[in-house]
C-alpha cells in the first residue's frame, strides 16, 4: 500500500470518528432531553390524578374557577393575565 493510500486512509478514519463523536453527544442530549420531558409528563399526570381524585371526593362542592383562582392566588400568579 502507498503512502497516500495509507494517509488517504487515516484522514476518512479520522473523518468518521469525528462524525461517531458527534452523533454520540447527540444522543446523549436527547437522552437528556427525554429523560426531562419524562419526568415532566409524570408531574402532570400525578397533579391531574390529584386533581381528579379531589373531584371525585368533593364532587359539586368545587367550584373550579374558584378554586384556581385560589390556587393561583397562592403561588402569586393573577389569573386575569392569562
Amino acid at each position: 500500500m502507498k503512502d497516500s493510500e495509507l494517509e488517504d486512509l487515516r484522514r476518512q478514519v479520522a473523518y468518521y470518528k469525528k462524525l461517531s463523536d458527534e452523533v454520540a453527544g447527540q444522543n446523549i442530549r436527547s437522552d437528556a432531553q427525554l429523560s426531562l420531558l419524562k419526568r415532566k409528563l409524570d408531574q402532570k399526570q400525578n397533579g391531574f390524578t390529584i386533581l381528579s381524585a379531589l373531584h371525585d371526593v368533593f364532587g359539586q362542592q368545587i367550584y373550579e374557577k374558584e378554586f384556581f383562582y385560589q390556587y393561583a392566588r397562592a403561588h402569586q400568579y393573577d389569573p386575569e393575565d392569562g
